[in-house]
């Protein structure tokens, strides 16, 4: 009797109405035709059939689509299934396709392929035969059915298998004759954008780009993912009850648990449930990391068949030893450990201690420690080798928060681990808790401390003062501390040492005696040489302290030494460095200063980039941020630079505490603002000019307690000049010039000379400003100083056209003049300025900010906060506020009547 065809299993899936077009896999698709086969392999979820629905609806070729079943393991009902699907295409115009004859009449199924086989090579029609969820197959007949299939098929036939594990063909072979085409997980991952279209356009849902971005990260391109989170969100209306249902979106919402619960978890057998259960307390696993926790010996032969069966396993190496699991399987894999076995999780976090121990993977050891509640195994690892990861230069934050993981009793009762915590108190600039913590040590340990621990704590008060801006103290107490030391010893480790040296070295640089500062630098370069965190720190210091000297070329050399070092380390963590963040830094500012605006901003750009990942501490960020800002005033993006400064200022609030920390952001500020207004006669931003340097209560005999107070009076000084106090300046300068050469500071002494010239000639005193002019040219010429120039506007190119014409050194001038010709004042993105519209006619409450003109811009070409943050540079909170004040001040109440309102108003074209 033959075998009953269940004709829905023929049908192309029709494509879904809120479908997201995936046009880059479409023409991965159509250019594989030509090969033999096509895999679509991925996880539950993926799309995988979906796309296949949207491929064949484009290739305008007869298409056979087979979805296959548990039941099709019977090679009967298979080739029965087979046949039809065939005989489906023909009734849809693919003639001579049509098998009359009963497949029962054949006595094989090579026999019925091979009629198949030649029905298609009789046509010169292109055929696609899809499979669909081949995973189902389990049969090794019928997997050799398709290899023969394979194997011999005529070229005028093209195979599809859509599958979430991949089938046992030799899919290496087909690989390297090149007759594979392979859509795999990475492939269907949506992206951000499809993510964005597929949850506004196709779920028709309201969500910000953050929120977006914030769902994308848990889903990490799951379709179905999204899907089953859209549906939640459909009952959501305000926007703060999206952001909370996202932000604690996890493997344990019902939706997601029920779908992986059914269609992953379920679908395999018990004694790989239980392989995955034990391993989910791993947030990253190996074939002998499982063997040890699972008590086995077979780990690397199942995490290979989990690989192989697409199970939400996500391979983090080239070489396929170390592996993790999708975000929100791991949640689901946890939460059925928790429920089924809880006893059990506590061992299976001490054997991963333990293993990760005996490989040298502390900081991994001590967190599952920490997990299975096992404090002095914990106390015991962070106190043996908590030097040690800091010279390697891990996360502060992370290794604060395992520190604070510790019970507080616990760090009070080892003085090692309580001077630690201060230590870390002050790296991270938490400098009013530091003080309590080291009186409680030396108050309750007293003479049980070492000699050794002493110093540790002496230097700690010295790196405190430092960041409290009391840099005489602090090179006391530094110095104290060495004369401590006999000379036949050393601290006890090379971290406390150049820890010591180099917080000696920056109080004589922010002391302004670079001469001294340069001298210690070198000493703790070659104290920490073995560390490529100390050694980048200490090159770091060096060429801060040699642009101060005013040696840019030795400056750039040792961060050309630093790059060298970062690329040649094997002491990388997840492949990087974090501490090149200030090398980067450096060398963006080297390069703004030599005229390489891009390229100073690219290492900017990857300073930042590193700073957020790594979390580095807050003064890290803030000097990013301010070189970012001197970099837009370059530019003469004069709001973007104060946007940067603004971002700065957003970090404050975590160092309240901290005296200096907001002085050099709101410096900057007034010196982006002065620019501002000698480029725009913009009264606003003068008057905050006036305003900041009335809270400074400068003195007009210039006297400086430090490097960062000389940087104020030089913003003082400009402030004096373009409100015409030119004699004011002039004796300003006078003092603080006598200083700097004293010092060694010729790098300041430089910009002073510009600013003596500029007060010069606004006197009209032609031959003075010349005369300074040149002592500047003279000093910066050999060192190739561009933007020291430029960065002053077109008051400095009046007196750089006078040198011109006397001929003071006509071939770098012209090489400045001409950097000028390249320049534009002012330098506005946005079609229509502001400043051309009569404020009597505006018909604004109030007007909006060039920089808000330039968002208004970006909007009206449809792009997202996310989008407008990356044209601009910004973060996106900023973004988002930018557009908020839009909104109000058109007085629309969304971005698309903001556009539409700006049009009427020809704010924009």
């Amino acid at each position: 009797m033959p075998t009953p065809i269940l004709t829905t299993k023929l049908h192309i899936p029709p494509v879904p109405a809120n479908l997201i077009p995936r046009a880059r896999l479409i023409e991965k698709f159509k250019q594989g035709l030509d090969k033999k086969l096509t895999l679509v392999s991925a996880p539950a979820g993926f799309g995988k059939t979906t796309l296949l629905s949207e491929c064949v609806e484009k290739c305008h070729f007869p298409v056979a689509w087979y979805s296959m079943d548990e039941g099709d393991n019977d090679p009967a009902r298979f080739i029965n299934h087979l046949i039809a699907s065939i005989q489906i295409v023909d009734h849809r115009g693919a003639k001579n396709f049509l098998l009359q004859a009963d497949p029962s009449r054949f006595s094989s199924i090579e026999n019925v392929l091979t009629e198949i086989i030649n029905k298609i090579d009789k046509t010169a029609t292109k055929c696609i035969l899809v499979f669909d969820d081949y995973h189902v197959i389990e049969s090794p007949e019928i997997d050799q059915a398709i290899i023969f299939l394979l194997s011999n098929m005529p070229p005028n036939l093209h195979i599809v298998i859509a599958t979430r594990t991949d089938p046992t063909f030799p899919l290496p072979l087909f690989r390297s004759r090149g007759q594979l085409t392979e859509i795999r997980v990475d492939d269907l991952r949506f992206s951000y954008d499809e993510a964005t279209q597929f949850l506004k356009n196709g779920m028709g849902l309201e969500v910000s780009s953050e929120d977006v971005a914030a769902l994308d990260s848990r889903m990490e391109g799951w379709i179905a993912g999204f899907q089953l989170a859209a549906i939640s969100l459909q009952g959501l209306s305000q926007d703060e009850e999206v952001s909370s249902f996202i932000k604690d979106f996890s493997g344990s919402h019902r939706y997601i648990l029920d779908y992986l619960t059914d269609e992953v978890l379920a679908q395999r057998p018990e004694g790989t449930q239980g392989f995955l259960l034990k391993t989910s307390i791993l947030d990253r696993f190996s074939a002998s990391l499982c063997n040890t926790v699972l008590g086995i010996k077979n780990s690397q032969e199942i995490l290979e068949s989990l690989e192989a069966a697409n199970l939400f396993i996500i391979p983090l190496d080239d070489e396929r030893i170390w592996y993790r699991y999708h975000h929100l399987f791991g949640d689901l894999l946890r939460i059925r450990l928790e429920r089924s076995d809880p006893l059990l999780v506590s061992e299976l976090h001490r054997r991963a201690s333990d293993w990760y121990t005996s490989n040298d993977l502390i900081p991994e050891a001590i967190t599952h420690s920490l997990a299975a509640e096992d404090f002095e195994r914990a106390a015991e690892l962070t106190e043996l080798t908590f030097i040690d990861r800091m010279s390697r230069g891990e996360d502060l934050s992370m290794m604060m928060a395992r520190l604070a993981a510790l019970p507080d009793e616990l760090i009070r009762a080892h003085p090692r681990l309580s001077i630690m915590f201060a230590w870390m108190l002050s790296l991270t600039l938490q400098l009013h808790a530091v003080e309590p913590r080291l009186k409680e040590v030396e108050a309750k340990f007293g003479n049980q401390l070492s000699a050794d621990l002493h110093r540790q704590i002496a230097s700690i008060r010295a790196e405190v003062a430092r960041n409290q801006g009391e840099y005489q103290k602090s090179i006391d107490l530094s110095l104290k501390v060495l004369n401590s030391i006999p000379n036949n010893q050393t601290f006890t480790d090379q971290q406390n040492m150049t820890g010591l040296v180099s917080n000696l070295a920056w109080g004589y640089l922010l002391a302004g005696e670079v001469k001294h500062a340069y001298s210690w630098f070198s000493e703790s370069l070659k104290i920490g040489q073995h560390s490529i965190t100390l050694s980048l720190l200490g090159l770091n210091g060096l060429a801060r302290t040699q642009i101060v000297q005013g040696r840019l070329h030795d400056a750039i050399e040792s961060c050309q030494l630093g790059l060298k070092l970062i690329k040649d380390t094997p002491q990388k963590i997840d492949g990087e460095v974090p501490s090149a963040i200030y090398i980067y830094m450096c060398l963006g500012a080297l390069l703004r200063e030599s005229g390489k605006l891009d390229d100073g901003g690219q290492h900017l750009s990857l300073a930042l980039k590193l700073g957020q990942k790594w979390n580095a501490i807050g003064d890290t960020m803030r000097d990013i941020y301010i070189e970012m800002a001197k970099l837009k005033l370059s530019l003469a993006d004069f709001p973007g630079a104060m946007d940067m400064l603004n971002e700065a200022e957003n970090i404050k609030n975590q160092y309240a505490s901290v005296p200096h920390f907001i002085e050099p952001i709101e410096t900057q500020k007034a010196r982006v603002q002065i620019a501002w207004y000698t480029s725009k006669s913009n009264q606003a931003v003068l008057d905050a000019v006036k305003q900041w340097a009335e809270n400074r209560n400068f003195s007009i005999d210039g006297s400086t307690g430090s490097f960062h107070d000389e940087t104020d009076y030089l913003v003082w000084v400009r402030l004096l000049i373009v409100q015409g106090e030119l004699s004011k300046a002039i004796k300003v300068l006078t003092h603080l010039v006598a200083d700097a050469l004293e010092k060694g500071r010729m790098g300041r002494v430089i910009e002073m000379y510009i600013l003596q010239s500029l007060a010069y000639q606004g006197c009209g005193e032609s031959s003075n400003a010349l005369n300074s002019l040149s002592l500047a040219l003279e000093m910066a010429k050999p060192e190739g100083y561009m933007r020291i120039f430029l960065d002053e506007g077109l008051p400095m190119k009046e007196v750089l056209q006078l040198a011109a014409d006397q001929g003071i050194m006509p071939s770098y001038v012209s090489i400045l003049l001409k950097a000028y010709d390249k320049l534009s004042f002012p330098k506005i993105r946005v079609g229509r300025s502001l400043a051309s519209i009569p404020q009597n006619t505006f018909p604004l409450v109030e007007p909006l900010t060039e920089r808000e003109c330039e968002v208004l811009r970006l909007l009206s070409k449809g792009l997202t906060n996310q989008e407008i943050a990356l044209e601009l540079v910004i973060a996106v909170t900023t973004a988002k506020k930018h557009v908020s004040n839009i909104i109000g001040k058109l007085g629309v109440s969304n971005r698309t009547q903001a556009v539409s309102r700006a049009k009427e108003l020809s704010l924009i074209d």
